[in-house]
């Protein structure tokens, strides 16, 4: 279930400060909107997407626990929003 005061579906812990979020985006609507955003969050070191659905609206990513706020910021920088 999608949580809405965090602005993600939900984040798993991982060994090592790693965590998997699910983001709901929103503004992504094809598949150009998906390898931009999994291109330029991928510039950010250690962060890796997992799962991008421009349909669905979400992103599966894979990142260190304290850059969360740094992937939320790039997301709206290249012009999508993160739900909230």
């Amino acid at each position: 279930m999608f949580n809405q005061k965090e602005g993600y579906i939900n984040t798993l812990f991982f060994k090592n400060n790693m965590v998997r979020s699910q983001l709901k985006i929103e503004g992504m609507h094809c598949k150009s909107c998906e390898v931009l955003l999994k291109d330029s969050l991928e510039e950010i070191p250690d962060v890796k997407v997992l799962k991008a659905d421009h349909k669905k609206g979400f992103l599966e990513v894979e990142h260190p626990k304290e850059k969360i706020e740094q992937i939320k910021s790039l997301i709206k920088k290249e012009g999508y929003s993160v739900e909230k």
